[in-house]
This record gives structure tokens, sequence and C-alpha cells, in this order.
């Protein structure tokens, strides 16, 4: 946290016959994050050339001497981000500087590289596949899914037939979608004329779900970007891991899937990198060839470590 008691004699009011600087603060929580308002008044030389000393310069991480008895407890790391100097015409000027508190993912070593600050959120997004490779995945044992049957009856040529969910097996033998009876190729299942039932209702492909992480960071100096995009990576990187908890996100096969950087306007970089992971469950029920043991073809993309 940060705290504050009353200021000592190091601090002398304006007035005397050679004035010194004068400083205040005033401190707000947000959600838990804190910000620190630092403001320094005084002779105008004085305070420019404050603002001008190392102390001010944007990304410090350290309170000035100015700050007198403020102090930082509990882990608490700042981040100054705005400094600004102003003053009405005559001989006083006032230096406000805005310090931050830092997040866990904004680390000691990427501030000394230029992080001016690291977002990063995650959501869940919708991606489709054919309806009859999402029942191959959710089949078992229980509930088994024929997927030759279903294709014989996607292509049989007998209307009413195939209103009935049923496949012509030879003259004047039909085979029902849910018929156990059978066997191999043209043993039926519930689940399999299920499936046939959506899909004659136009619901031709299945919603699954992967988790994408978006990381946003302002740096002071440009930032290197990956060389490759879409590769598959060993995991997220420690400093791009969401804050919050995340069941499975351990164990999701992860793509690095763009890192872009762009030059704002005020002169910092802003650097966004988005993650895609994908459970397990997601693995093809019968992978083509050289597909891998994940859920994404290792054939088309990479793997390297992040």
């Amino acid at each position: 946290m940060i705290s504050y008691s009353p200021p000592g004699p190091s601090i002398e009011r304006i007035g005397a016959v050679d004035p010194l600087l004068q400083a205040d603060f005033s401190l707000s929580r947000n959600a838990g994050a804190r910000s620190l308002v630092l403001s320094v008044s005084g002779p105008r030389e004085k305070v420019v050339a404050l603002a001008a000393s190392a102390a001010y310069d944007i990304g410090a991480t350290i309170l000035p001497p100015e700050a007198g008895s403020i102090a930082l407890r509990g882990g608490v790391k700042i981040i100054l981000d705005d400094v600004s100097v102003s003053g009405a015409p005559g001989a006083v000027a006032t230096l406000r500087a805005t310090f931050r508190q830092r997040t866990v993912r904004e680390t000691d070593a990427d501030v000394e590289k230029g992080l001016q600050s690291r977002t990063i959120s995650c959501q869940w997004i919708e991606r489709q596949e054919f309806i009859e490779h999402w029942a191959a995945r959710k089949a078992s044992a229980d509930k088994p899914f024929n997927a030759s049957l279903f294709a014989a009856w996607m292509q049989e040529a007998d209307p009413a037939a195939k209103a009935e969910y049923k496949v012509t097996r030879g003259v004047g033998d039909l085979v029902s979608l849910d018929s156990d009876s059978g066997s191999g190729a043209w043993r039926g299942s519930a689940f399999t004329k299920a499936v046939a039932q959506r899909y004659a209702m136009g619901v031709q492909y299945a919603a699954v779900h992967q988790l994408q992480v978006v990381v946003r960071e302002q740096w002071r100096t440009a930032p290197k970007l990956s060389v490759k995009c879409n590769v598959i990576v060993n995991a997220v990187p420690p400093e791009h891991r969401p804050i919050n908890a995340i069941d499975g996100f351990d164990t999701f096969t992860w793509m690095l899937a763009g890192d872009n950087v762009e030059n704002r306007v005020g002169g910092l970089f802003e650097r966004t990198v988005l993650y895609l992971g994908l459970p397990s469950s997601l693995s093809p029920a019968t992978p083509p060839l050289l597909w891998g043991n994940g859920p994404i073809d290792k054939m088309l993309y990479t793997e390297d470590a992040p």
C-alpha cells in the first residue's frame, strides 16, 4: 500500500527570504489499484530544473526526494506515467507527477527494457467444425457415432427413405440410422440419428470454443517482435499469463497467433500480442496423417519454445 504521514522539517512553505520548493500530494484508489499525484511548487527556475532531472523521467520506478514521508509498503511497485509543468506569468511554477501502481505482470526486468504498461485480457471465442467431425469427437462407447452410415444417409438417393432417416442397403432393404441390429458400417445408433436430424434442420456445423489471450503493452523504446506468428508454443510466457485463474490453462495447446507494434503519438510504442489456446478435447477423433498429439496440426504449424 501507499501510506503518508505529516511532512517533516524538510518541507518549507514558500514565503521565506530564500523560498524553497513546497510538495503536496493526492492519492486515489480504483478497484484496488492506486495512483499518486505529487505536486511540487516553487520558484520557476527550480521547478523547471527539477522536471528535467532523471528522477522525473517517464518510467521512473522510485519516488523522488520531494515525496518526503510518502512510503510504499507490502511490495507495492510504481511507475511514473505522466509529468507536467504549469504556472501563470510570474515567478512560481508547479510540477505534477503521476505515479501508478504496477501490476504483477509489469516486471522489473521489462520496465528496465522500456515497458511502460501491460494489460492482459482473455475470453472464449467460437470456432466451427463440420457436425460429423464434432460427433466423431463426442462419440463414446455409450454413445457411438457411425460416420460411414451417416455419410451414406447424406448420399441417399431415395428422398422418402432419407426423410425417414434410413439408408438403402439393397433392393427393398432399408436400415434406420438408429437401428443397432446391424453390424459394421450398417450398425446405427440413437446418436447417429440425432446428428442427422440436426443436419436436416440446417445445423451443418457445430460450435466449439477456444481461449483467446490478448496482451497490450506500451513501450518507451521499440520492442522486439516475435520472429513468426501462428507458431505453437510450449506455454504462454509468465509475463503474458492472465492474472485471473483459468481452469485447465496449463493443459491447453497454445499458438502465438500474432505480434504487432505501432508507433503512437507521444513517442510510445504500442504492442499487441495474441495467443489462441485449444483444450485437448478439440483433438480430431481420427487425426489426419502427421497431425501430432494435440488439437493443432503440427504439419502446418511449427512448434517452438516461447
